[in-house]
């Protein structure tokens, strides 16, 4: 295995005062120089040190995405929008009715202009008179 691959640089001491001594390899690795500040981290199984230069550029290209994402979020939500407007000049009958966003399939669901629909697992009174037995 390679410096460059090596994850594990050795051990270290806590002193009285609570200092560490970064190993060479990781000082060398990681370009830690005397002066560098370097931020701690809570990571799983223990601590992490990492160069303050490294996570500025971490949030930056983050905060970068999160606007392209919130950019393209805001634009598909402004087509659903715009997708979801009447047809200028139409009526509430051009409109398909079905059941209301978030309502479960089944449910009565009040279509444009007021009218409420049948419920769909109810029989209309035509095929009510279809499973009867004739005498």
């Amino acid at each position: 295995m390679s410096q460059k691959e090596q994850p594990f640089y050795g051990s270290v001491t806590v002193g009285e005062r609570g200092q560490v001594v970064v190993p060479v390899g990781a000082r060398k690795r990681f370009n830690v120089n005397p002066g560098d500040k370097l931020l701690v981290f809570g990571i799983p199984g223990g601590v992490g040190f990492f160069r303050v230069e490294s996570v500025s550029r971490l949030v930056s290209s983050a905060m970068g995405r999160l606007s392209s994402m919130q950019k393209a979020l805001a634009e598909m939500t402004s087509d659903l929008a715009a997708a979801a407007e009447p047809v200028a000049g139409g009526t509430s009958g051009d409109i398909p009715s079905g059941p209301a966003v978030g309502a479960p399939c089944g449910t009565a669901s009040t279509a444009p202009g007021g009218a409420s629909e049948k419920r769909a697992e109810e029989p209309s009174a035509k095929a009510a008179g279809r499973g009867k037995k004739r005498s």
